[in-house]
């Protein structure tokens, strides 16, 4: 194992997403002697998703897990957003549209894009952001910036155990070590060390293309690209096909090509601003003569396309056969599979928190490896890295709630779950520690039968409250995986789609998405021993290894993460019954009066969510 250069003492560092608020996903990740021992999201705490605010509850709990007493207990702290030039790559060639761009908004929307422009470049250029780290008492020499697309490349390399590997990062901007901004990085990873390669420069972003077309059929920015994704098995992918492809990046001869439009795409913060410049006006048009179910199916060919192009380029470049990926366009899980059906590549690893968030674990493991001098890689067994409590915690939780519940210790709580999916009861499943990333996996779950079609319904009427196009997820035991899917991969972070065997689908309808996919969740024993054991347990009771799988999460508000949150969402009639730890809970005969921290979030996270969808779907058509 690595050592801590000034000994044998072991190496802790600090991973920060972020050195300051206003960046999505803030995150802080804790690494001793190489190896990720806690990876926290702000949002579990602050219960705003996508929390944009500094990540001090997470370091709060990483110092009361770890035992450290301050920052300076680290041996060093990495960030992965660097402060940088809020006007980098704007003026540069490849935007020579950008004056006539900013005098045709500045005409014909003076207010928006005005205040557009103080906000997200004068105020960020001329009054830089508090870096708040540097502001807690900290020694600036332990304060280390990286490169934001290095981050997320370390994130994924440093925990797929892979000798050697092409690294591919792609998100919309992330800053490098000069505070220049680009749309991706790659890297040849060999001898536990990353070289660049090359950057995706900012007027070709395809992840901000993507983006944009997400906020203008309606979805939110940072979240619902997964929506256009769901929504695009939905359309004919040739509609509009050839309008939008010409305001895309596209990649050529070597080369990353952008379009004038994405000197409007970076309004993508700001909706009603993008809506009122010349390119968001041609893509709203575009959706409304051609749907938004094709709209999103062109889109996502583009994604495809031009994505494809570029990763097949640097495979025939550079002969390497093992690719991490890592930036939130990886959250793409239908490219996944495309990258893993490649003909040239052997094995493909996606880390399981993508988007930016993950930085932090990157960032913490790469100045792990400079400092320590040693091999910091490992096959990463699972994703359980968040907070966790112990029986006698959540016994103690429970019974804070009185007789508005029931709860009494099971001999077997997998057993006893299994039993009562088998039955249609849908659990809502609390389990050890929570997941790194945006995938439930198994221990913040929400349990349901795949053999019925109407448990999605259910899920949606009672929890999720989602669009309908959007699909659920199965975990699955590994070793059945080539029984129901025409792979045998294991996929143990659900980020990768296959189809499901024709043999298969009528058996569990539930599990499958419209285009006849699903996003599997294997699982081993070794790495969930007691989730494991309830799709045992199920298998034995119905023949199918497999349960459906959600995030055990009301909609607008992030993963649970306490015991306490558990229950509110049982009170508020989400799911039957609660399994957390080895409990199970039920709803007594007392009236339920939850008025807590994570209903006002709730009610917040609905009346913003409500204003978006009226605001920004007024002149679209309706998803039919």
């Amino acid at each position: 194992m690595p050592r801590s250069a000034t000994g044998g003492a072991p190496m802790n560092v600090l991973g920060l997403s972020s050195p300051y608020q206003g960046l999505h996903d803030s995150s802080a990740v804790w690494v001793r002697d190489g190896r990720i021992q806690l990876a926290l999201s702000e949002e579990r705490f602050t219960r705003v998703k996508h929390d944009r605010s500094f990540p001090a509850r997470c370091i709060a709990e990483i110092l009361a897990q770890s035992g450290l007493k301050s920052l300076n207990d680290f041996d060093a702290i990495g960030i992965a957003f660097k402060p940088y030039n809020a006007f980098s790559g704007f003026f540069s060639r490849s935007y020579r549209d950008v004056p006539g761009t900013f005098i045709y908004n500045a005409v014909t929307q003076p207010l928006g894009f005005g205040g557009y422009i103080w906000e997200n470049f004068l105020k960020k250029k001329i009054f830089r952001p508090k870096v708040r780290v540097l502001h807690e008492g900290v020694d600036p020499a332990r304060v280390h910036f990286l490169p934001h697309h290095l981050c997320h490349g370390a994130s994924a390399f440093r925990t797929s155990g892979y000798d050697e590997a092409l690294s591919v990062n792609v998100d919309c901007f992330g800053p490098d070590d000069e505070g220049n901004l680009w749309a991706g990085a790659s890297y040849v990873c060999r001898d536990d060390k990353m070289e660049l390669i090359g950057y995706i420069p900012p007027h070709a972003s395809l992840g901000l293309f993507y983006s944009a077309v997400t906020v203008c059929l309606g979805f939110k920015f940072g979240d619902g690209e997964g929506k256009t994704m769901g929504l695009a098995a939905f359309g004919d992918p040739t509609a509009g096909y050839d309008e939008l492809r010409e305001m895309a990046p596209r990649f050529h001869d070597g080369e990353w090509h952008g379009h004038e439009s994405g000197s409007d795409f970076r309004l993508i913060d700001a909706p009603s601003v993008l809506f009122g410049t010349r390119w968001g006006a041609h893509l709203r048009d575009l959706i409304v003569r051609h749907g938004r179910e094709n709209t999103a199916a062109a889109v996502q060919r583009i994604l495809e396309e031009e994505l494809g192009h570029y990763c097949d380029h640097l495979i025939q470049r550079h002969k390497i056969r093992s690719l991490v990926l890592a930036g939130g366009t990886f959250l793409n899980v239908k490219f996944n599979r495309m990258l893993l059906e490649h003909p040239d590549v052997d094995r493909v690893y996606v880390h399981p928190f993508a988007s930016d968030g993950g930085t932090a674990a990157g960032a913490a493991l790469e100045m792990s490896a400079r400092l320590s001098g040693q091999r910091v890689n490992y096959e990463m067994p699972h994703a359980y890295l968040g907070s966790s409590f112990t029986d006698a915690e959540i016994a103690a939780e429970l019974a804070k709630f009185g007789a508005q519940i029931r709860f009494t210790k099971q001999d077997s709580i997998s057993k006893t779950a299994a039993k009562m999916i088998a039955e249609g009861s849908i659990i809502g499943w609390f389990q050890g520690a929570a997941e790194w990333g945006p995938r439930a996996l198994g221990n913040r779950s929400v349990l349901g039968d795949p053999r019925k079609d109407g448990t999605k319904e259910r899920l949606n009427k009672h929890l999720k409250s989602r669009d309908w196009f959007m699909p659920f997820a199965p975990s699955i035991l590994a070793e059945n995986m080539g029984d129901f899917f025409y792979t045998s991969e294991y996929t143990p972070f659900m980020t990768f789609a296959f189809p499901i065997r024709e043999d298969k689908k009528s058996v569990v309808p539930a599990a499958m998405h419209h285009d006849g996919t699903a996003r599997p969740h294997a699982v081993k024993r070794e790495a969930n021993e007691r989730y494991y054991d309830l799709i045992s347990a199920f298998r034995d009771i119905t023949g199918i290894p497999m349960v459906l799988n959600t995030s055990f999460n009301r909609h607008g508000l992030p993963l649970i993460n306490s015991p306490r949150e558990a229950v509110e969402h049982l009170l508020w009639g989400c799911v039957d019954v609660l399994c957390v730890g080895s409990y199970l809970v039920e709803r007594g005969g007392a009236v339920a009066a939850v008025d807590s921290f994570t209903e006002n979030a709730l009610r917040d996270a609905y009346v913003e969510e409500t204003a978006f969808e009226s605001a920004f779907n007024t002149s679209l058509p309706p998803v039919a």
